[in-house]
């Protein structure tokens, strides 16, 4: 083997498509615009609403008319009412001066009245909420209990 000295003969590195330099330098030249508009993007989705176009929401709005408002502090069973339609909104509010238990139950609607709708049962200080108490074809009488240490009101609106 004279002639060809080995010791000296460099052979070029074998690149894989995306390691090649010049592909390197263009996907890096494609991916940082990307991240930056997915930054951005992401800036804007977490910004808090403007007042001109309030956000959808799946809180019942009520309509109708009042069909019961009762208000008391402690346990309570209210009078009967009649409703008809599909649904009716039923609006509570309680607080209490410590932590304390509300528990709303809602009777009539599963052609019994002694098995009740649950429509909230938790332990807290304050919370105001509406909640859409589905009627399943049945139009009353119907009867709400509170089982409170709090004060509370409830209100339930909808179509007599």
């Amino acid at each position: 083997m004279k002639g060809k000295n080995t010791a000296t003969t460099r052979v070029p590195p074998r690149w894989r498509g995306w390691q090649r330099p010049r592909n390197a330098a263009i996907g890096l030249v494609i991916l940082v615009p990307v991240l930056a508009l997915g930054c951005s993007s992401a800036s804007v989705a977490t910004t808090a609403p403007s007042s001109e176009a309030p956000l959808p929401s799946d809180t019942p709005v009520p309509s109708g008319i009042a069909l019961l408002t009762v208000s008391g502090e402690g346990d309570k069973v209210s009078e009967s009412f009649g409703a008809s339609g599909d649904s009716v909104v039923v609006t509570y509010k309680y607080d209490c001066s410590t932590p304390g238990t509300f528990a709303l139950n809602f009777f009539g609607t599963n052609a019994s009245l002694k098995l009740p709708d649950v429509i909230t049962d938790e332990f807290g200080t304050t919370r105001s909420d509406i909640a859409n108490e589905n009627l399943n074809g049945a139009t009353g009488p119907f009867h709400v209990e509170v089982t409170s240490q709090c004060a509370w009101s409830i209100e339930v609106v909808g179509t007599p």
